[in-house]
């Protein structure tokens, strides 16, 4: 299973952030919402989060000695996990830009789905409303795709008889500040396959 296009449901801060860090590992991504008036209010959101990334990968820089060392600064994993040299944050700048520009606001479900290999349901903590969207997925899924939520407090295995496929139904649920914290929770329920934990 290759991921290479990757849909999140919401763009609220949690949904952004998610979409965000992975536009800015390379990954194309769709972000559904609502309504217009959604969008709207998203894309601040996408904004800061660009000047957020730029802002650390500055602080970055100045930390950089001469020597190519990283000199007491905190590198954020979510930024990179490698050892960097001054050369590198220009090529981190160009890794946010290029993220900034593979972000794709839509309110279509059906069109944000069509190439997606990944979904990550960041939708209200609200299971009523969490069932609406999963009803409405699951006229416009094809075989391929893999469902995920980023829910903190609702289990899978309360939505995945509401999806065509449940064996590619999961919970991924991010930390905030997905920059910093660059981790997440991954559950699935009784009929989640193997090949999709992986």
């Amino acid at each position: 299973m290759k991921i290479k296009n990757v849909t999140v449901a919401g763009g609220g801060v949690l949904g952004s952030q998610i979409a965000f860090q992975t536009a800015f590992k390379g990954f194309d991504v769709n972000v559904w919402l609502r309504s217009e008036g959604s969008v709207d209010r998203a894309k601040p959101r996408f904004d800061v989060l660009k000047e957020t990334y730029l802002s650390i990968i500055d602080r970055i820089k100045v930390g950089l000695s001469d020597e190519n060392t990283v000199n007491s600064v905190i590198i954020p994993r979510g930024i990179s996990t490698e050892q960097l040299a001054i050369d590198d944050n220009e090529n981190l700048k160009k890794d946010v830009e290029e993220g900034f520009n593979r972000i794709h606001l839509l309110t279509d479900l059906e069109k944000s789905v069509e190439n997606c290999d990944l979904l990550i349901e960041a939708v209200s903590e609200n299971p009523e409303q969490k069932s609406d969207f999963y009803k409405n997925l699951a006229k416009v899924l094809n075989d391929n795709n893999i469902v995920a939520t980023n829910s903190s407090t609702l289990l899978p295995s309360s939505f995945k008889d509401l999806l065509p496929h449940p064996e590619k139904y999961l919970a991924i649920h991010f930390a905030n500040e997905i920059w910093n914290n660059n981790t997440a929770e991954i559950m699935g329920h009784s009929e989640t396959s193997h090949e999709v934990y992986d």
